[in-house]
């Protein structure tokens, strides 16, 4: 369950099957949500949960700066909003709902401002669990996607020196993820192909399914774009995180231990 959490304890909101376990996952980065212009790429409301619907009707408080702004919610009203903009007080003061807008998110760095509430992938979320309490999912696990190859051909093409097919390719994924009379606006042409447009690509269309490491690894960018665009772990990524650790049970398994040695870096 990547980038799982939930709104439990929020305003007008209690622990259910629908909003699943009150876990924080894997939170996005701002970088991430910056990716998608959710005017033309459904992909952004295909994978996101921003809002939260009341379960658990009252009477609240939320802190709008530093003020208290009490409100009555029914259930079925709009209680929390998740936002990747900035929103005005004066806007927020208005609302009934609690509204976690990019400043709550994040500090001025793009670096995590806490993970209590955030933009939530909604990828994998399981409403057939038979209670709240249960930690395991039923749904079926995706191996692979028909995106994936079309991708991974683009991919080849464009280090073929072919990037016009590149394009093309990659215009059959975005004209599927295009917001109705958007498909003209999510093309792209063969000046709009590298390295980076394809793992951005690959960031709005894989988001959550564990690709990620394995893209950036490969590709000799994971050191790089770990700086430049996840400002909380840029400060820890080093050179051999290229390479994960071998598991301590493993190592002491073998018996030509000069052989078959842990990975540079780790102790």
């Amino acid at each position: 369950m990547a980038y799982e959490r939930t709104a439990v304890g929020s305003i007008g909101m209690s622990r259910d099957v629908v909003n699943g376990r009150p876990f924080a996952r894997y939170m996005p980065t701002k970088f991430l949500l910056n990716l998608f212009d959710e005017t033309k790429d459904s992909r952004y409301d295909g994978s996101f949960k921003t809002a939260w619907i009341c379960n658990k009707a009252g009477a609240y408080k939320k802190k709008v700066g530093t003020e208290d702004i009490n409100v009555t919610l029914k259930v079925g009203d709009t209680a929390i909003v998740a936002t990747k903009y900035d929103i005005d007080d004066a806007v927020d003061k208005t609302k009934s709902y609690l509204i976690v807008d990019q400043s709550k998110m994040y500090k001025a760095d793009g670096s995590s401002n806490g993970n209590a509430l955030f933009v939530q992938l909604k990828k994998f979320d399981d409403p057939t669990r038979p209670s709240f309490n249960e930690a395991q999912s039923a749904r079926d696990a995706f191996i692979i996607r028909l995106a994936e190859m079309y991708l991974i051909a683009a991919e080849a093409e464009m280090n073929l020196g072919n990037n016009t097919k590149a394009a093309e390719l990659i215009n059959v994924v975005r004209t599927r993820a295009a917001q109705p009379g958007k498909t003209a606006d999510m093309q792209v042409t063969a000046g709009n192909i590298n390295l980076d447009f394809i793992l951005d690509e690959r960031a709005r269309e894989f988001a959550g399914e564990q690709l990620r490491w394995f893209d950036l690894k490969r590709t000799g960018k994971l050191v790089e774009r770990v700086k430049k665009y996840n400002p909380s772990a840029a400060g820890f990524v080093q050179d051999y995180h290229i390479l994960r650790p071998i598991p301590q049970k493993q190592v002491d398994a073998v018996t030509n231990k000069s052989e078959f040695v842990q990975n540079p870096g780790y102790k």
